[in-house]
């Protein structure tokens, strides 16, 4: 008897240790839902977009999550929530939460990038641009340098 006493008061007083160690059980607070803070999306091929993911509640034990495309052809995304446009299309992008399972998901939709069009008397997008910018330096059409030519607004 003496023997069990001894073992059950060492126990209490290793608890006590623990508690005011602050190692006693913590109590785990389960996620119960997740949202994607975007709406959904509209890029061009080759355009990144950083997604964030919301997790209620904001006190949860096991915040973790994993992001996925239903089509990693059109849109691929990181285990960080970049998502990558690679080809025209649409696809779905979902997160979920390693904790209960919660899941969100918004449609990435990808076009292609339209073509920025030139002014008639523009040789190239960087005539444009140096004409916007640096006009006097521009060059006449037979490659003579042009002082005359005013800065025009496109």
């Amino acid at each position: 008897m003496k023997k069990y006493l001894s073992i059950f008061l060492a126990a209490v007083i290793m608890m006590g240790v623990f508690q005011s160690a602050g190692l006693a059980a913590v109590k785990t607070v389960q996620v119960k839902s997740v949202k994607i803070t975007h709406t959904n999306l509209a890029l061009t091929i080759g355009v990144k977009a950083a997604l964030t993911a919301e997790i209620k509640p904001a006190n949860a034990t096991n915040k973790n999550i994993t992001w996925k495309s239903a089509d990693t052809s059109i849109v691929y995304v990181s285990k960080t929530g970049v998502v990558t446009a690679k080809a025209t299309g649409t696809a779905k992008v979902s997160v979920t939460t390693r904790d209960a399972n919660k899941t969100d998901s918004i449609t990435v939709t990808v076009i292609k990038p339209r073509p920025i069009p030139l002014p008639d008397n523009a040789k190239s997008i960087e005539t444009m641009l140096y004409g916007v910018c640096f006009g006097p330096y521009l060059t006449e059409p037979n490659g003579a340098p042009s002082v005359k030519m005013p800065v025009r607004r496109l």
